[in-house]
């Protein structure tokens, strides 16, 4: 299973802390499927470009460094989704 963890308003939006997948493939297939959770998690995972607005992390490493929405993930892997962290 792939397990999905959720943090900060993510959590309220998805309404739980993490999520089990018998799913395998790439980051953007596992979005694919959660873009079903409702509407409004679909507005904060893209930008008004479209582009991802959330950080992603496999496996602690941060997926912009791995291969992006192609990079693979396994049965025993964990995505973490974070919204953007804006400091002042």
């Amino acid at each position: 299973m792939v397990k999905i963890k959720f943090f900060a308003n993510l959590r309220h939006i998805t309404k739980t802390q993490e999520i089990l997948l018998a799913q395998e493939g790439t980051v953007g297939d596992i979005l694919e499927i959660l873009l079903g959770i409702n509407d409004e998690f679909k507005k904060v995972i893209f930008n008004e470009n479209g582009d991802i607005y959330i950080n992603i992390l496999l496996n602690g490493r941060n997926i912009e460094y791995l291969n992006n929405l192609e990079t693979r993930v396994r049965h025993e892997d964990t995505l973490y989704l974070f919204p953007p962290v804006a400091g002042g």
